[in-house]
């Protein structure tokens, strides 16, 4: 769900969603790599998947698992809350939603 609104298919992930799936239905599967959830990476792991990328926060509760595989650099998560969009790393790692990301 984005904002409470079902989805099936694609998932809009515009800055302030809370993007959600049930806990039950994301895999606590460390050893299986590519599996149901929402998926959460480093830069260096996500920037890879297409020409921007997210900038999420996670509360540590809501984290299931963290894969074996990529170096332990992404977890699945089953809530996650849109901050920004970016094309290029951060200069600085503590998010500041006021600071021009661009």
């Amino acid at each position: 769900t984005v904002n409470g609104t079902t989805h099936i298919g694609h998932i809009p992930n515009p800055p302030g969603a809370d993007v959600e799936m049930p806990r039950t239905q994301v895999s606590d599967d460390r050893h299986n790599g590519c599996t149901t959830g929402l998926h959460v990476g480093t830069w260096d792991y996500a920037s890879t998947f297409g020409p921007k990328t997210l900038i999420v926060s996670v509360n540590p509760r809501d984290v299931v698992s963290v894969p074996k595989d990529c170096g332990y650099q992404k977890l699945r998560t089953c809530r996650y809350t849109v901050l920004d969009a970016v094309r290029n790393p951060l200069a600085n790692t503590t998010y500041q939603p006021d600071a021009d990301i661009a």
